[in-house]
């Protein structure tokens, strides 16, 4: 059997072209190398039957910029695979681990651990649920608001507190509405007497103490 082989003549040669790559295809042809993967012939090869009488096999060599990014994309979506598998992963740990402590306090917080951990501002929602209802275990359910936003004359956050500490992380990026810092950018101390009227030191230590808690939790998820 005849083989043939044809070359586009318009090929650069990658010793010649390799300063003109990025540094991700840079990068893929370093590793590579370095997993035992020879790019000595750094092209990409098809081979398909010829049907002429010869029955010869004609070889396609494409240009090894290409190989290299068809490469370079496929590194790129199973990094970020693994990337999003790891991040789920964390997010279970995280509201398996959450729970059990809500848990531990009775807290109805518990039923909505896997609302609270994909919110930006969870960490505060729950320290300031601790400091204002003991965890949301005592506040007028109808309000679904456990967090004494409006005083005496409370806030409806919703009508469940899956709603409740959807509409509390909310209210933390948007309040106070005439400071330019919001109380997600806040610490505990210079809540205490804005937020917390008159300001307490208990309240102060309560949020805290929770609020260490919540990130000894999430320094440990792996």
């Amino acid at each position: 059997m005849d083989v043939l082989q044809v070359i586009r003549p318009k090929i650069k040669p990658l010793k010649a072209s390799y300063d003109k790559l990025s540094q991700w295809h840079k990068l893929i042809i370093l590793l590579l190398i370095t997993s035992f993967i020879s790019l000595a012939v750094p092209h990409q090869t098809l081979a398909e039957e010829k049907t002429d009488s010869a029955s010869g096999l004609v070889f396609m060599i494409g240009d090894h910029e290409t190989f290299i990014s068809e490469l370079s994309v496929e590194v790129k979506q199973k990094f970020a695979e693994a990337q999003l598998q790891k991040e789920l992963d964390q997010k279970r740990q995280l509201t398996l681990k959450l729970e059990k402590y809500l848990n531990a306090y009775n807290s109805p917080l518990a039923d909505v651990a896997s609302t609270l951990v994909n919110l930006k501002n969870w960490k505060k929602v729950v320290a300031l649920a601790a400091a204002e209802s003991s965890f949301c275990r005592k506040y007028p359910v109808g309000t679904a608001n456990c967090w004494g936003v409006g005083g005496s004359e409370l806030w409806n956050f919703g009508t469940n507190l899956h709603e409740g500490v959807i509409a509390m992380d909310k209210f933390l990026e948007t309040h106070p509405k005439r400071s330019n810092v919001k109380y997600s950018k806040m610490s505990f101390e210079n809540m205490n007497g804005l937020y917390k009227q008159p300001a307490a030191e208990h309240w102060l230590a309560n949020n805290e103490a929770v609020y260490k808690d919540l990130v000894a939790i999430e320094n440990n998820i792996e």
